[in-house]
C-alpha cells in the first residue's frame, strides 16, 4: 500500500486544522453551550496556539461557568495570546459564583 506524498499530508492536515478553526469559532458565534466541554478540551490539549486562543475566546462568547476552571488554567499556556484571551473570557464571566 502506498502512503500519500508529504505534500498530500500536509495539505489534509491544514484541511482539518481549517475546519477545526471553524467549528470553535461557530460553536462561540452561536453561543452553544452544548460545545464547552469539546472547547475545554480543545484549551487544555490542542498543540497549536492558535485553536487554544481560539477555543478562549470562543468560551468567554458563550459566558458558561463550566469554563472557569480551564480559563483560569489557561492563564499559565506558553502562548502570551492564549493567556490574554483566557484573561478577557474569565472577565466576560465576570466574578465567580459564591457557593
Amino acid at each position: 500500500m502506498r502512503r500519500p506524498a508529504a505534500g498530500a499530508r500536509r495539505a489534509a492536515a491544514t484541511a482539518r486544522d481549517a475546519a477545526l478553526q471553524t467549528q470553535i469559532a461557530d460553536l462561540g458565534r452561536r453561543r452553544d453551550r452544548e460545545g464547552v466541554p469539546f472547547l475545554v478540551r480543545v484549551l487544555a490539549a490542542a498543540e497549536r496556539d492558535d485553536q487554544r486562543r481560539l477555543a478562549a475566546v470562543a468560551l468567554g462568547e458563550i459566558g458558561d461557568d463550566r469554563a472557569r476552571a480551564a480559563l483560569e488554567s489557561a492563564r499559565d499556556d506558553t502562548s502570551d495570546e492564549v493567556r490574554r484571551a483566557a484573561a478577557a473570557a474569565l472577565e466576560a464571566l465576570g466574578p465567580a459564583p459564591r457557593t
